[in-house]
């Protein structure tokens, strides 16, 4: 059985109208924006006001007040990505048939946090814990694409780069060129360069400060692969919107 609060669900659209309006609104113009009657709109934004969800400007304009700062700032220390990524990605896993994983950056290595895997016979030999090189993976490429080429430059000159296959890159400039993709489109693929038979796609996790903070991403084997590239793609894009969305993230930063 669902419930519903009119007097609520009215202060949240009121609440999204000021979230994204790159201006402040007047209580005329949110009245406009949610087509709420005159004295409704009056009496929220009084209550909302007075309790410090809101303040009122000089200007009669209407801005976002303290206490929802002191409420997000509870919500974010209380968050826990693994947690949260282990509750959004089963259901992916279980739609798309690839293992998922959860990852972040530890100088030049990935360290694997969460790993939900996918009900195939070929199984990914990897467990939370475990570190492979960064620039051998799809989730070590988009963590290593929150830095300019002039800090990759100075992070890799005289690094010896570990092939984990015969098609792991092993140089600067392809290492640049990969990250410059990931910097365009918002996501990689990585065909077996961290394990020959599997191919794999990866996306990044933002912060409320719009920071990689993780990456995740969907393993599949190669073989197979090509029809469900775009639905992999989909879903790979999609968890990782909901996890930062869950981190503070908002794409209006």
């Amino acid at each position: 059985m669902s419930y519903s609060v009119p007097a609520l669900e009215k202060a949240h659209l009121i609440f999204n109208i000021l979230l994204n309006s790159e201006v402040e609104l007047t209580m005329t113009d949110i009245i406009n924006k949610t087509e709420i009657n005159k004295s409704t709109v009056y009496s929220i934004l009084h209550v909302l006001t007075e309790l410090s969800y809101l303040e009122k400007t000089n200007k009669q304009t209407y801005v976002l007040g303290p206490q929802l700062g002191i409420l997000g700032s509870k919500y974010l220390r209380q968050f826990n990505i693994t947690s949260t990524f282990n509750d959004l990605a089963l259901q992916s896993v279980n739609k798309i048939g690839a293992t998922c994983q959860l990852a972040i950056l530890n100088g030049l290595n990935i360290i694997y946090l969460s790993k939900v895997d996918a009900s195939s016979q070929i199984h990914l030999v990897t467990s939370p814990g475990m570190t492979l090189p960064a620039h051998a993976t799809a989730m070590g490429k988009v963590l290593l694409s929150q830095y300019s080429d002039t800090e990759i430059e100075q992070l890799y000159t005289g690094y010896s780069f570990t092939k984990l296959t015969d098609k792991t890159i092993d140089s600067i400039p392809k290492l640049l060129k990969q990250l410059h993709i990931i910097q365009q489109q918002g996501w990689i693929q990585e065909i077996g360069e961290a394990v020959e038979i599997f191919t794999c796609i990866s996306a990044p996790i933002f912060n409320n400060q719009n920071k990689i903070i993780a990456a995740t991403s969907f393993t599949h084997p190669i073989n197979g692969f090509d029809p469900k590239k775009s639905l992999i793609i989909n879903e790979t894009i999609n968890l990782a919107k909901q996890i930062s969305s869950k981190a503070g993230y908002s794409e209006n930063l």
